[in-house]
């Protein structure tokens, strides 16, 4: 609870259990601490909960972890794109039409009532996993790929972000679950278009989507490229794409098109798939499980340093600001109605 942040850091330092790394020693031991999202409620808490970390360790000490960091597809972000050349060259305003990162659950808030109905879809899911799925996508190159170089282009991109437009919805029934207000206007779904003003990203819309009592459970994030110029007498309707699944099916998938046998200039779309437990198996370490053990290393490069907190809560308190009227919607659809003419270019 971020309430508690500052006073548990407290009683840590006052208790002396607290011990900071010594470089002029490799035998002195040294306190590493683990914070759980949510950092801090709002703009304001996040900025005073950092400032008090800053008097208390050294950033080399904290580890604000969020568990999407941890998942295998989401390590897969940077190193597809930095290892492979035939992304990096086009990923940029020239040749990406759009991006879309969608979170949706089938589940609704658990017996969570209390901590949901004050925090809401833009402050659980977007503040934390999705904008660090946007600025793991949005990046610009690091020097190399270790913690300050990576966290830092995060940081970067994240101060760059603004808020187009915002739609939100609320679940039927919401407002009958345990520790919920009976008046709630607290949102369980959120659609909403992104930009990046930078060279790299001008004109590119970033579209973010999450709620809970959804159709389906499904973690993706697909780039889709602009159209070639059509030299065929019957055009191609669907683009290239990348998605990155990060469930269900995890893995990479290229979307092509491709010649029909038999059938002159005639081409389909097709899918050049990379299937993560077809190859790897079902076994791979758990995200907190990777977390843990990259905390122990000492490896940063998977937690969340504070100003990229502040800046995830200063782009939703744009977003807050921005939140369309509240629209309900049916347990098991896709969302408010109105939602589906959200994105002004929406490919299948």
């Amino acid at each position: 609870i971020p309430e508690h942040f500052i006073t548990i850091t407290e009683n840590l330092d006052d208790a002396g259990i607290v011990t900071k790394h010594d470089e002029r020693t490799s035998e002195k031991t040294w306190t590493r601490l683990v914070y759980e999202k949510p950092f801090g409620n709002d703009l304001t808490s996040s900025r005073k909960i950092n400032r008090y970390l800053d008097q208390v360790f050294d950033e080399q000490q904290i580890y604000r972890i969020d568990h999407y960091l941890g998942k295998e597809l989401v390590g897969n972000i940077s190193l597809a794109r930095f290892t492979n050349r035939i992304f990096e060259p086009l990923w940029n305003n020239e040749h990406i039409e759009s991006v879309h990162i969608t979170l949706s659950e089938k589940i609704g808030i658990e017996k969570r009532g209390a901590f949901y109905d004050k925090y809401g879809a833009i402050k659980d899911m977007i503040q934390s996993h999705m904008l660090q799925l946007l600025a793991l996508t949005a990046m610009e190159t690091p020097k190399k790929l270790t913690a300050d170089n990576i966290r830092s282009a995060k940081a970067k991109v994240l101060k760059k972000v603004f808020v187009e437009k915002v739609s939100v919805g609320q679940y039927e029934g919401y407002r009958d679950e345990a520790k919920v207000d009976p008046t709630s206007k607290t949102e369980t779904f959120v659609s909403a278009q992104l930009g990046i003003d930078n060279k790299r990203w001008r004109g590119v819309p970033f579209f973010l989507s999450t709620g809970k009592k959804l159709d389906k459970k499904e973690s993706i994030i697909k780039i889709t490229f602009k159209q070639v110029e059509c030299l065929l007498s019957s055009c191609p309707s669907i683009s290239n794409h990348l998605t990155i699944k990060i469930f269900p099916d995890e893995g990479l998938y290229l979307g092509l098109n491709t010649k029909i046998p038999g059938i002159a200039n005639e081409v389909t779309p097709v899918n050049m798939d990379f299937c993560h437990n077809c190859l790897f198996g079902p076994n791979t370490p758990a995200a907190y499980e990777t977390l843990l053990a990259d905390m122990l290393k000492g490896d940063q490069s998977t937690f969340i340093r504070g100003d990229e907190v502040n800046a995830s809560w200063k782009i939703v308190e744009e977003m807050i600001k921005k939140k369309g009227k509240l629209e309900t919607y049916k347990p098991g659809s896709t969302g408010p109605k109105k939602q589906n003419n959200f994105y002004k270019k929406e490919q299948p």
